[in-house]
């Protein structure tokens, strides 16, 4: 008896590295997720085997309710994902800090991991799997 093919669902996808690597260990993936239409654009033609219509652009805090849930279908193996970490990256920070006004606290960015939390509860997938950095 054969399983099935696992599952998964890469939000802050960018071109798609995370997702080649999963796909080449023989996981589907149902979505991907990212705000740079740039990026969805590379990511479509790098995993051509993805329709179009599951490589999305756009603001994942503003998907739809559900919209996740009904793209995974069934139980979901992994939910993986790479939220920004530019705000609290120590890469160039007192340069950023110097020549821009840069505040940590202002930064948007720094609360999207709390929504890939927020997605793995509503999708319980059997591993979630987040990037991140030292001071995240």
């Amino acid at each position: 008896m054969a399983s099935e093919t696992p599952t998964l669902v890469d939000l802050f996808c960018g071109a798609g590295g995370s997702s080649e690597g999963f796909g080449r260990a023989g996981f589907n993936v149902l979505a991907a997720v990212d705000l740079d239409e740039t990026a969805i654009k590379t990511y479509r033609l790098n995993h051509p085997g993805v329709p179009d219509q599951r490589a999305m652009s756009g603001d994942v805090r503003a998907l739809p309710r559900g919209v996740l849930r009904r793209l995974a279908g069934r139980q979901l193996d992994v939910l993986l994902g790479s939220p920004p970490c530019q705000g609290f990256s120590t890469a160039g920070f007192r340069s950023k800090k110097t020549h821009t006004g840069y505040r940590i606290e202002d930064d948007e960015r720094n609360h999207l991991w709390e929504w890939m939390v927020a997605a793995a509860i509503e999708l319980k997938p059997k591993l979630f799997l987040m990037e991140n950095v030292p001071g995240m």
